[in-house]
């Protein structure tokens, strides 16, 4: 009988100070990650990985503590599927715990770098990377999972060589495609928001999505468009975002009656333009007087303005033709339209 007491004795003080060393670990962990999320100049993964494993970390120590608690009792009377022991079930357990907390800080790290405008010109590539990421950690808790089942990885490479020449025939258009999406992010033709044309495929629109496998854009009806990415790898883009600069270039005609006040209207018309915030004085700047029409004295005005984007630009080309416009109506000049002359014969009517 004492050796009973003496034993449950020994029981109680393992379980209380395996209870005080798991309470002491938890509250160690809470504060330490306290102490990251108040440092403003720390790392943003850090951050990250202590905003998002703060719970998950408690649920893992206390579930280990219940585990080491119960062990001698569940080794010898639980009976769990599939032929596991109870060291397997708590090992597959912290391998789905681990992976799982893992890929929860994937994720939302990823998605701050992300949100950064700083990173525009770099999302393609965040994003092959933070796909890259979820496959190296499913590969990772899948070769956890053979080693706890005690599976022969050896027969799977085996397995695995036969059938890779199979499949590699079967689906040569998906590996294409899966290609040509890496491809795609390394290069960063072009990212989420930006208006592409394919000359030689014939597409254009703004991208939605660069995906593994296709690349979905939205077309001027409003629909979406989805293209296999291995044809976007075959595919000449022109990526309007891409533009520095976006040419004006406008034909003003002007009645033949004004021809004498056209020389010296010229000139302040090139002042206009060359002074205009909106153009670029790098660029070349040609305002000219360029033909006799047939009803018309033709003006040439072309220059570059330093718009990136096609609503920058239309903004900047309505404020220049109105500012021309009203020159060319403080100068005296007035815009002409066809015309025809009828001369009639008064002996033999119009000819």
């Amino acid at each position: 009988m004492p050796e009973d007491m003496n034993s449950m004795t020994d029981l109680f003080l393992s379980a209380g100070s395996l209870f005080l060393l798991t309470l002491l670990l938890s509250v160690g962990v809470r504060i330490f990650l306290n102490l990251i999320l108040r440092r403003e100049k720390n790392f943003v993964g850090a951050k990250t990985l202590a905003q998002t494993s703060s719970r998950w970390l408690q649920w893992i120590l206390w579930v280990s503590f219940l585990f080491v608690l119960l062990k001698p009792l569940g080794e010898e009377y639980l009976t769990l599927p599939f032929g596991l022991t109870f060291t397997q079930f708590f090992e597959l357990f912290l391998a789905v715990a681990f992976f799982g907390l893992l890929w929860r800080w994937k994720t939302a790290y990823f998605k701050v770098l992300l949100s950064h405008e700083k990173v525009r010109e770099k999302i393609s590539l965040l994003e092959l990377l933070s796909k890259l990421t979820t496959v190296l950690i499913g590969l990772l808790f899948l070769i956890s999972l053979m080693e706890i089942l005690h599976v022969p990885i050896t027969a799977i490479y085996a397995l695995s060589g036969i059938g890779g020449i199979a499949i590699s025939f079967a689906a040569s258009d998906v590996i294409k495609n899966l290609f040509g999406g890496i491809v795609i992010h390394i290069n960063r033709y072009f990212t989420v928001g930006d208006w592409i044309t394919s000359p030689n495929k014939n597409f254009q629109g703004v991208v939605l999505d660069t995906g593994w496998y296709l690349t979905t854009i939205r077309t001027k009806t409003g629909r979406p468009l989805y293209i296999p990415n291995g044809l976007l790898s075959d595919a000449m883009i022109e990526n309007q975002a891409h533009t520095e600069h976006r040419r004006f270039d406008q034909n003003l005609s002007i009645k033949y009656d004004n021809f004498d006040r056209l020389k010296a209207s010229l000139q302040k018309l090139r002042n206009l333009v060359e002074t205009h915030p909106a153009v670029d004085k790098k660029k070349s700047i040609m305002v000219h007087f360029v033909e006799y029409g047939t009803s018309s004295l033709e003006l040439s005005v072309i220059c570059y303005t330093r718009s990136s984007t096609i609503t920058d630009f239309r903004r900047d080309q309505e404020e220049l033709l109105f500012q021309l416009g009203d020159l060319l109506k403080a100068q005296g000049l007035e815009f002409a339209y066809p015309t025809q002359t009828l001369y009639v014969n008064k002996e033999g009517g119009a000819s």
